[in-house]
């Protein structure tokens, strides 16, 4: 008998029991549950690309994991100028989006995946700024936004 046959077997005579279990799982991580549930609701509907494929048929890779994650933040970057506003700097590899009035944290926290984050940073131009990652921790201590200022 192979997994799947026991597995069957398994939740034949545990019906009830298995049904507790993921009313459970779904009750304590109902908010992670939905937040990817419209993640991938809104890539199908705003990136006809993906042809409507359910993404579960994709394996769970995320458009981070495939690589679109790297080219849509290079694009992004060059959309806003392609260098540090403070200092110049223009090496994609430590070039950071900054929110202009802090909060960034909590506004990633909001977004449920990467790409419709980069997505609404686009949208949004006007919020955000593009620093190096120097000139970015020297912003965020200047007004008081790291971790920092808590040990200070």
């Amino acid at each position: 008998m192979n997994v799947r046959e026991r597995a069957r077997q398994y939740y034949q005579g545990n019906k009830e029991k298995v049904k507790q279990q993921s009313r459970e799982y779904y009750r304590l991580n109902r908010a992670s549950i939905l937040a990817r549930m419209r993640a991938r609701y809104y890539l199908l509907n705003n990136y006809p690309e993906l042809g409507g494929r359910n993404l579960l048929s994709l394996g769970e890779l995320s458009e981070h994991q495939r690589g679109g994650h790297r080219k849509r933040r290079l694009e992004l970057i060059n959309r806003m100028g392609g260098k540090c506003i403070r200092c110049g700097f223009d090496d994609w590899r430590a070039l950071q989006v900054d929110h202009i009035n802090g909060g960034g944290a909590k506004d990633r926290c909001k977004t449920a995946s990467p790409l419709v984050y980069l997505k609404k940073i686009e949208e949004n131009k006007a919020d955000y700024q593009l620093l190096c990652a120097n000139c970015n921790w020297i912003k965020k201590y200047e007004n008081e936004e790291s971790a920092q200022k808590r040990i200070d």
